[in-house]
């Protein structure tokens, strides 16, 4: 069974995604409102296959996380991507360097929102 880490300061966001990934067969997923919650648990050796974090957040980016688990040696072991609310995923691309298959665009605006997140997960893993 795979492991996915979804990290978001944003509950509603967190809340949302619960309701669409539940749905989810062969994929345990702990959601976490902070990086260091995430990284806390990754230190205890609750490892994920996949995580996806929101990029800007509190104490701790999305960033600040994956230079971490680069840092310790773990990032081989975990696939990472990020989800943005930017206004589009151009932006988002341009301000931070990231190839657009990296990142999952919240909100969704009239988007089949468990669709996307669902495909997005299953390209990943």
């Amino acid at each position: 069974m795979s492991k996915l880490f979804f990290i978001d300061d944003e509950p509603i966001l967190l809340k949302l995604c619960q309701l669409f990934l539940a749905r989810m067969e062969n994929l345990e997923i702990t959601f976490f409102e902070s990086a260091t919650g995430a990284l806390t648990e990754i230190e205890k050796g609750n490892v994920p296959n996949l995580i996806i974090s929101d990029i800007k957040m509190p104490k701790m980016s999305g960033f600040e996380l994956a230079e971490i688990l680069i840092n310790k040696g773990l990032i081989n072991k975990i696939k990472f991507s990020y989800c943005t609310s930017f206004a589009s995923l151009k932006d988002a691309s341009d301000v931070y360097g990231l190839e657009r298959k990296d990142l999952l665009e919240f909100p969704f605006y009239n988007k089949p929102i468990g669709k996307d997140i669902v495909g997005f997960i299953e390209k990943q893993l």
